[in-house]
Order: C-alpha cells, then structure tokens, then sequence
C-alpha cells in the first residue's frame, strides 16, 4: 500500500507541476478501493487557502461510483496558503491522476469554470 501512495503521491505533484501549480498538495488523503489501479482526470479550483472550491470530471474512470469517489478524494486534498503572485489560485486548471501502477490519461492543458451543475 506504501508503494501505491508513493507513486500516486509522485503522479499527483508531476501532474500538479505539469500545469504549472507553484506548491503541491499537502499530506495525501486515504484512496478509496474503487480507486486502485484507476486514472481520470479532473478540472479543480484551488482558493488561496489551500482549499479545493469544485471540481468536476474531465475524464472518467469509467466507473460512476470511482468518478464520484475520485471527486471526493480531491475535495479532501489541501494545498499550502499561497504565496503572492500566484496564478494558479481562485481558477480552474487541470489535473490528471493515476492511482497505484495507473498512468493519468492525457488531457489539455487548461479547463474553465464550469456551469454550476457540473461542480461539487
């Protein structure tokens, strides 16, 4: 399980930089079962608290209840307080995740805000 979270803690922060987000997330919350061995993608909008304000799926997992479970996982992700200057908080950007051996699937490199049905 040690393995898993490390790897997924590295395809997080590479993924977190791959679009140019400053600081990665704080300590990594429990993965769910449903999500093991499972990669999606989703659209976030970190605040300048650290704290995830929505979120919404940019790619699935295939899988309504991983999707749901994946939404939850991000939610519960925290970043450190930003630091001025940074661009990346208070608006919508990108992040793909692998979780264990998984690869994230490739997606653009930016989302937008979405219609307020589609965020949790």
């Amino acid at each position: 399980m040690f393995i898993r979270l490390a790897r997924l803690a590295l395809v997080v922060a590479l993924s977190v930089q791959a679009v140019a987000m400053p600081a990665v997330a704080q300590e990594l919350p429990p993965v769910p079962a449903t999500l093991l061995n499972a990669s999606g993608a989703v659209c976030i909008n970190v605040s300048k608290k650290g704290d995830v304000n929505g979120a919404y799926i940019l790619a699935s997992t295939r899988d309504a209840q991983a999707d749901r479970d994946m939404l939850a996982w991000v939610h519960r992700l925290r970043w450190p307080i930003a630091t001025p200057g940074e661009k990346l908080r208070d608006t919508w950007f990108p992040m793909p995740i692998g979780f264990g051996g998984k690869q994230p699937p490739k997606i653009a490199s930016t989302c937008s805000a979405p219609s307020t049905s589609n965020v949790r």
